[in-house]
């Protein structure tokens, strides 16, 4: 199904089945939009606003927003179903929100994949992420002027070619593992990073060529210490 904007009235249900959505505008989700049977989901923006339900697809989830787009508004229901939502900033400065006006999110896999300045700001008071978070290019820190949201990864956080984090950061942040490649940076939290377990490349936390900033800030790894430095 390819269209402009997708629009899910109060009290619809809207099941995509096995196939995909092409909308190159924004999908408005007042009632249910059922994606979970599988097929890839294109949007501009997703609002899933008060009372509305988005089942993802346990594929991937592409938003394509642009500058002070809200990427997802949580005062709804958003179900990840083990899907991934992968972002692409069109242009430079693109801003997108990955936040609202609920707590905030549970993805399962998030991918931040721009141009050098494209950017996700953290604007929901926390992110959950239950899988992985890759930035393959582009910017990801807290919005809104505001150094308090918490960032939850329960997989690895692998920076390629971008930055994660911004000065100052005060929240506590916690990660399963980090692997920071050549060109990417993670600017860190003045508070704690704490570090949960040992996935990528057999190490904890694995600055690869990378850039870590320490923010005078604490690295807490609670599932023992391997710990790799090779700028």
């Amino acid at each position: 199904l390819t269209c402009s904007n997708l629009d899910v009235l109060l009290y619809s249900n809207l099941s995509t089945g096995s196939y995909s959505i092409n909308a190159t505008g924004d999908a408005e989700v007042n009632g249910t939009l059922n994606a979970s049977l599988g097929g890839d989901q294109w949007f501009d923006a997703i609002f899933v606003r008060s009372g509305g339900v988005y089942e993802a697809t346990n594929g991937t989830t592409t938003l394509t927003g642009t500058s002070n787009t809200l990427l997802i508004d949580s005062s709804g229901t958003f179900t990840h179903n083990n899907g991934l939502v992968k972002y692409l900033a069109p242009s430079a400065w693109a801003g997108a929100n990955m936040g609202g006006t609920g707590e905030g999110h549970t993805l399962y896999n998030l991918e931040l994949d721009s141009d050098s300045d494209g950017q996700i700001l953290i604007t929901g008071s926390n992110l959950k992420v239950e899988g992985n978070l890759t930035i393959t290019q582009g910017l990801m820190y807290p919005g809104g002027g505001e150094h308090t949201k918490i960032l939850t990864v329960t997989g690895d956080v692998i920076v390629n070619d971008g930055t994660l984090g911004s000065l100052p950061v005060t929240a506590d942040w916690s990660f399963g593992s980090i692997l920071i490649n050549t060109g990417g940076t993670y600017i860190a939290t003045n508070g704690t990073t704490t570090i949960t377990k040992r996935t990528v490349g057999s190490y904890n936390f694995n600055v690869n060529g990378g850039t870590f900033t320490h923010n005078s800030g604490t690295v807490n790894i609670t599932a023992g210490d391997y710990f790799k430095s090779d700028p």
